[in-house]
C-alpha cells in the first residue's frame, strides 16, 4: 500500500509533498541525536555510524533496525518516483552491510579520503616495520583493536586492546592487505 504520512498538528493533505517532508526531515533529526548514532564525514557528506554508538545509544540494535526499515521504505518509495527520495547519504560500507555483503579497504576511502590516501601510500612505499617506526612512532605493527567502553559521560574515554581472534600478532610485509582489510 502507498505510504501516507500525517504531521501531529498540521493539517495537510498527501499527494507526496508531505512524504518528500518527512523523507527529508528524518535524516536531519538522525544527524542531530545526543547521544549521535550517525556522523557525517566533513570532507565527502557520507553518513557512517558513529564509533561510540552501540556503547553509547540505548537500546542500539533496535534503533538501527528501525533506521534500516526507514532506509528500505524509502528506497522502495522512490523506486520510479524521483520526487521522494531521501538525502541520507549512506556510506559504501553500509550499503554493502545492509544486504549482507562484506566491505571493502577502499570502502574507506568514502568515510575519510585524506585517511584512506595517506595509509594507502606509506604501506606502499614503506615496508611494515618502516610505516611503524616512521608514520606511528612505534616498534611494531599489530593487529589488535582499540575498544571503548562508555563511562557515563560522552564521548566515552576508556581504552583497552583486543584483537579478533583474541590474539595480538605482528603485520609482516605479507600481510599488508589483510592489514588494510582488517582496519576498515
Amino acid at each position: 500500500s502507498p505510504l501516507r504520512v500525517a504531521f501531529t498538528d498540521e493539517v495537510g493533505l498527501d499527494l507526496v509533498g508531505i512524504a518528500r517532508e518527512w523523507f527529508h526531515m528524518v535524516p536531519q533529526h538522525l544527524l542531530a541525536l545526543s547521544p549521535p548514532m550517525f556522523v557525517a564525514s566533513q570532507e565527502s557528506g557520507f553518513i557512517t555510524i558513529h564509533p561510540f554508538a552501540e556503547e553509547a545509544v540505548p537500546d542500539f540494535e533496535a534503533k538501527f533496525r528501525a533506521v534500516g526499515r526507514f532506509v528500505g521504505k524509502a528506497a522502495f518509495e522512490s523506486c520510479g518516483k524521483s520526487e521522494l527520495h531521501t538525502p541520507l547519504k549512506l556510506a559504501p560500507h553500509i550499503l554493502k552491510a545492509m544486504i549482507r555483503q562484506r566491505g571493502a579497504f577502499f570502502d574507506l576511502a568514502a568515510i575519510d579520503p585524506r585517511y584512506y590516501t595517506s595509509l594507502v601510500s606509506s604501506l606502499a612505499e614503506l615496508s611494515v616495520k618502516e610505516y611503524a617506526h616512521e608514520v606511528l612512532m612505534c616498534d611494531v605493527l599489530l593487529f589488535e583493536d582499540e575498544v571503548v567502553h562508555p563511562t557515563g559521560a560522552f564521548p566515552p574515554k576508556v581504552f583497552e586492546k583486543r584483537a579478533p581472534d583474541g590474539t595480538v600478532r605482528e603485520v609482516s610485509d605479507q600481510d599488508k592487505e589483510e592489514y588494510l582489510a582488517f582496519v576498515v
